[in-house]
C-alpha cells in the first residue's frame, strides 16, 4: 500500500521549485530588456559624420586646414592636411648604358645628381615627380681608365664632392629653369693618399667641408686612415688636412659627420675573422689634424662587416648592418653623441628585417645596404633582398621622442627580382 502523503512535495522541494520559477522569470525579463536595448540602439546608430567628428585646439593643428579636408596625425602628434605617409615611384631609364657603381645625391629639393663609373649627370625632379634629363658628361680618366665612383655628397652653393678609389673631385651642379636644362662643371681631380686606397667613404662636415675614411695595404698589414678637407665654392679647389692613421687590420668601415668639428668612424671585420663586433670612434677636428677617441663597441652581433651609417642630426647616427643571428636579416642601432661628456653612447636597436634580407649572391659577393636619412627623425634602408632573388627593397624606421627606434610601415619592394643578370640598361627610382 502506498502512503499518499509521501507523494506530496516536501517544504524543501517547494522552496527549490519556487527558486527555479524566479530564475526563469528573471532570465526572461533580462532577455526582453536586451532585445529592447538592441532595437533602441539600431534607431540611434550614429552616421559616419557624427562618428568621426571631434574638436581640438588650434594649437594642435600644423599648417592650413579647411573644413572637409582629409587630415592625419604627423610624427609630432599634430593634425596636418593630407592622408598621411604614402610612397609613389617614378622610373627613369637610360637605354644601352652600362652603369656600374651608381650613386646619387640631391642639390636642393629638385636637382638630382647621378654619378656612375665614367660619367656624371644632372637631372630635375619636379614637385609632382616628373623627371627632366639634363647634361651628362664623362668623368676624368685615370691612367687611361674611366674614373670609378664610390660615393658623392652635397655641400653648400650647389657643390658636390665625388670620391672614387683614391681620388676626390669637386663638382658644381646647376639647373636653369628658363631653358629647362642642367649643367655640370668639374673642378680639379686630386689624389688623397699613397699608395692606392680601398673602400673610401665620405660625409659632410658643415656646409663647406667633409671627412673621408679609407684603408690601404702595406707590408705590415692594413692601415685605416682618415682626413678632412674643404672645397672653395668659386674655384671648386679641394684643400686637404693631415692624414691620420687610427687603426690596423680591419677591412670594413663607415663614416658619419655630426658637425663642422665632430664625426664618427666605424669599423668591423678583423683580418683574422675572429672579431665580428662593430667598433665606433668619435673623431674631433683639431686644426689641420684629427683626434680619434677610444672605441665604443657593439658586442654580440654577427655583422660580417657589411654595414652603412648616416647621421640624423648633430647628435644621432643610424647604423644598419647584416646580422647573422637574424638569418642574415638587417638590424639598425641608434648611436648617440653626448655633447656634455663628449662621448658616444650605443642606444636602442630595431630589426628592420628578420631574415633573408641580405647575404651572398650567386656570384659570391654580398649585396648592398644603403642608409638614407629622410628627416631628423626618419630614415630609410635600401637593400637587395636575397629572399626575393635580389629585388631592391626599402624599409623605413623612425626615432621616437623617447629616443627609441620603431619601424615605419612595411617592407616595400622597389624593383623586379634579379638573378645576377648582365644589365646594359640603367634605371633609377625616384
Amino acid at each position: 500500500m502506498v502512503d499518499s502523503e509521501s507523494l506530496l512535495p516536501t517544504e524543501k522541494q517547494k522552496d527549490q521549485s519556487s527558486v527555479s520559477r524566479w530564475v526563469s522569470y528573471l532570465s526572461l525579463i533580462l532577455a526582453i530588456i536586451a532585445i529592447l536595448l538592441a532595437v533602441m540602439g539600431a534607431f540611434k546608430k550614429p552616421n559616419v559624420a557624427s562618428a568621426i567628428l571631434y574638436t581640438t585646439q588650434s594649437s594642435n593643428v600644423e599648417g592650413s586646414v579647411s573644413v572637409g579636408d582629409v587630415v592625419s596625425i604627423n610624427n609630432k602628434g599634430k593634425i596636418q592636411k593630407g592622408e598621411g605617409t604614402s610612397i609613389s615611384k617614378n622610373k627613369l631609364f637610360w637605354k644601352g648604358k652600362s652603369m656600374s657603381h651608381l650613386y646619387s645625391t640631391n642639390v636642393g629639393p629638385n636637382i638630382l645628381v647621378i654619378a656612375y663609373d665614367g660619367y656624371i649627370s644632372v637631372n630635375y625632379v619636379s614637385d609632382n615627380g616628373d623627371i627632366t634629363e639634363g647634361e651628362t658628361i664623362p668623368l676624368p680618366s685615370i691612367g687611361g681608365y674611366p674614373m670609378t665612383v664610390d660615393d658623392l655628397i652635397t655641400l653648400d652653393n650647389q657643390v658636390v664632392v665625388l670620391i672614387g678609389s683614391t681620388n676626390l673631385l669637386g663638382i658644381r651642379a646647376t639647373w636653369d629653369n628658363e631653358s629647362n636644362s642642367g649643367k655640370i662643371v668639374l673642378g680639379e681631380l686630386i689624389r688623397f693618399t699613397e699608395p692606392a686606397s680601398y673602400q673610401p667613404v665620405i660625409d659632410t662636415l658643415g656646409d663647406h667641408c667633409f671627412a673621408i675614411g679609407y684603408f690601404y695595404s702595406t707590408g705590415h698589414g692594413i692601415k685605416m686612415s682618415t682626413r678632412t678637407g674643404c672645397v672653395d665654392a668659386s674655384s671648386l679647389k679641394i684643400n686637404l688636412n693631415d692624414e691620420v692613421i687610427y687603426s690596423d687590420d680591419y677591412t670594413f668601415h663607415g663614416i658619419a659627420g655630426l658637425s663642422e668639428t665632430k664625426y664618427v668612424l666605424a669599423k668591423s671585420g678583423s683580418l683574422d675573422g675572429k672579431d665580428k663586433d662593430i667598433h665606433f670612434q668619435l673623431a674631433t677636428v683639431n686644426g689641420t689634424s684629427v683626434i680619434v677617441d677610444k672605441e665604443v663597441t657593439l658586442q654580440n652581433r654577427s655583422s660580417f662587416g657589411f654595414f652603412d651609417m648616416d647621421n640624423l642630426n648633430d647628435h644621432q647616427v643610424i647604423v644598419t648592418f647584416i646580422d647573422g643571428d637574424l638569418n642574415n636579416g638587417l638590424e639598425s642601432i641608434l648611436l648617440i653623441y653626448n655633447d656634455v661628456k663628449d662621448r658616444l653612447v650605443i642606444g636602442p636597436y630595431l630589426d628592420n628585417q628578420d631574415g633573408g634580407a641580405s647575404g651572398m649572391s650567386d656570384k659570391g659577393t654580398y649585396n648592398f645596404i644603403k642608409v638614407r636619412v629622410m628627416s631628423e627623425s626618419r630614415f630609410a634602408v635600401f637593400y637587395s633582398n636575397i629572399a626575393l632573388q635580389g629585388a631592391t627593397a626599402l624599409s623605413m624606421g623612425e626615432v621616437t621622442p623617447a629616443n627609441d627606434l620603431m619601424a615605419f610601415g612595411p617592407e616595400y619592394i622597389l624593383s623586379n627580382p634579379m638573378v645576377d643578370p648582365v644589365v646594359l640598361d640603367g634605371e633609377i627610382d625616384v
